[in-house]
């Protein structure tokens, strides 16, 4: 490749990082576990909008949730390739375990990894664990910060289970995405490393 190509091919990658960099995201924040005789788990989430963008205006949806790994604990699947699989009487037994009447499952990946998806569990109701859109959050530039929440839900004891920060954001012009089985008009992010105690 000559010089000029080669130049070419630099002010390109650019441009498509700029407006990569100059457009809406979100991203899933680190999860800190505070121990003790109740240990407790917290994390954030952070929105980047466009420079300039007023911190008061709201154009996007959605939002992050708590998610913690109960697979070791007999809660969710090791492998799955939809939410629908990670809300079935065989990953989270409801029927027989009324205390669980709040749990949803979500399958997912963490941020960078090549591992297959698996059953991550909402371990309550989304007020408890969640800050959304829907529930009247301000999805504003900036960091969010996410409850505090018990981080031995099953009181299964040590070792605590992982938790990470599921977040999401609908593209502008498809508010509801977020909430939708299927959208090709949202965005994810979620933690990339475990943060829980082995």
């Amino acid at each position: 490749m000559n010089r000029m190509g080669a130049l070419l091919l630099i002010m390109a990658s650019a441009v498509v990082f700029a407006e990569v960099a100059n457009d809406w995201s979100i991203q899933a924040g680190q999860v800190e576990i505070t121990v003790g005789d109740s240990p407790r788990v917290s994390g954030t989430f952070y929105v980047h909008a466009p420079p300039g963008t007023p911190a008061e205006t709201v154009i996007r949806t959605g939002g992050a949730c708590l998610l913690t790994d109960l697979v070791p604990f007999g809660v969710g699947l090791e492998s799955c390739t939809s939410n629908g699989d990670c809300n079935t009487p065989q990953a989270i037994d409801k029927a027989n375990h009324p205390e669980m009447q709040g749990y949803l499952g979500y399958c997912v990946v963490r941020d960078g990894s090549d591992e297959p998806p698996r059953c991550w569990t909402r371990p309550g109701p989304p007020q408890d664990y969640c800050k959304r859109s829907i529930d009247g959050l301000a999805l504003t530039p900036g960091t969010h910060q996410l409850p505090s929440v018990p981080a031995d839900p099953l009181n299964h004891g040590a070792p605590l289970p992982d938790w990470a920060v599921f977040a999401c954001m609908a593209d502008e012009g498809h508010p509801t995405a977020c909430g939708q089985p299927v959208s090709d008009h949202r965005q994810f992010s979620m933690t990339p490393l475990m943060t829980g105690q082995q």
